[in-house]
């Protein structure tokens, strides 16, 4: 009799040992598939920043290596210059965060626009304070190599619609009108990633000084450009010959002034 109460004693405390591992092993799997969800968002959030910071056709390329520097023939860029924000910057409201918050909506306008399909062989570079730096014929596999020239009309359209955008935008500001000058050049060029913590993709030669000097120098509310990449887009573009402008680095230049679309 005691036999027997022993053996269900003993079964009983089988079953109840059996329970407990199965219950620990489900919490065990449910643990590591909460795990394997976290790490998977955390990747995509990754991989989201990280595409927020370079192109695409670097993001390939720094997967593939650890360093990224390429030399490029035929590349435009321009800078476009709110140049009077600090007209418009003030302490008074809310310390200067309000005024941030109005630069920022217009930057993220500018953004936008580079997200059109017509302009996906242009890559954002960066903005200094309110400057903002883009070019073109970056990704050699959106590059029509038969006619270049392709890329380098498709950065002036986009010029021409970031004047556009800063006049809307103008009509939804009480008081203040914001001015954009924009500088355009074409040429070689050197782009690479710097930096191990705190990585950056720039371009870099004197395509890109003369490029900031056109802006630097040009006409509030105009596309400046020198004459060589004028003479390359009058099958697309009308202009203005605005005369010689001495440029820091090269002298005296003749430029030119975008009127419109041929």
């Amino acid at each position: 009799h005691i036999d027997v109460v022993c053996l269900l004693v003993l079964v009983a405390i089988v079953c109840r040992m059996y329970e407990v591992s199965f219950r620990l092993t489900a919490k065990t799997g449910l643990d590591a598939a909460s795990e394997r969800a976290k790490e998977a968002l955390q990747h995509d959030q990754a991989e989201g920043l990280l595409q927020n910071i370079f192109p695409d056709h670097v993001l390939c390329q720094l997967r593939a290596t650890s360093e990224v520097s390429l030399n490029y023939e035929r590349v435009g860029v321009i800078f476009a210059s709110i140049v009077n924000f600090n007209d418009f910057y003030s302490e008074k409201y809310e310390h200067g965060r309000e005024c941030i918050r109005v630069l920022n909506e217009l930057i993220s306008d500018f953004d936008d626009l580079l997200d059109r399909p017509r302009y996906k062989f242009i890559d954002k570079i960066k903005t200094v304070g309110s400057t903002y730096m883009a070019a073109s014929g970056l990704n050699r596999e959106l590059v029509h190599y038969q006619n270049p020239a392709i890329h380098l009309k498709g950065l002036v359209n986009f010029s021409l619609e970031l004047l556009n955008l800063i006049e809307s935008f103008n009509r939804n500001i009480f008081g203040f009108k914001f001015v954009l000058r924009v500088g355009f050049n074409a040429g070689p060029v050197t782009a690479g990633v710097v930096g191990t913590t705190k990585q950056l993709y720039d371009i870099w030669g004197d395509t890109v000084n003369i490029s900031s000097r056109m802006e630097s120098t040009g006409v509030d509310g105009r596309i400046q450009m020198t004459e060589p990449c004028a003479d390359a887009l009058r099958d697309h573009f009308l202009f203005e010959k605005r005369g010689t402008v001495f440029v820091k680095g090269i002298g005296d230049t003749e430029t030119y002034l975008v009127t419109g679309r041929v």
